[in-house]
């Protein structure tokens, strides 16, 4: 199953970005972006349309596996 970490990292690559260059993009920092490419965390819902924006995807894309992947990590803990 493809999660939202994999697919951030899919496109970042795709677009030639270091996880720097996208979290600047974002106003975050590289540290953040790492994270939710290893799914240690989620990003914060308001980051959705700005990362798509930035990715070049879809916003509903991405918001939908934020929630498969929030359920998911619910069901872990």
């Amino acid at each position: 199953m493809k999660t939202l970490g994999t697919k951030i990292r899919l496109l970042r690559v795709t677009l030639g970005l270091t996880q720097e260059e996208l979290a600047t993009k974002l106003h975050t920092g590289g540290a953040v972006v790492s994270n939710w490419e290893l799914m240690r965390t989620l990003p914060q819902p308001r980051f959705l349309p700005q990362l798509a924006r930035v990715l070049g995807c879809e916003a509903s894309e991405l918001a939908t596996l934020w929630m498969a992947d929030s359920i998911d990590t619910e069901g872990k803990e």
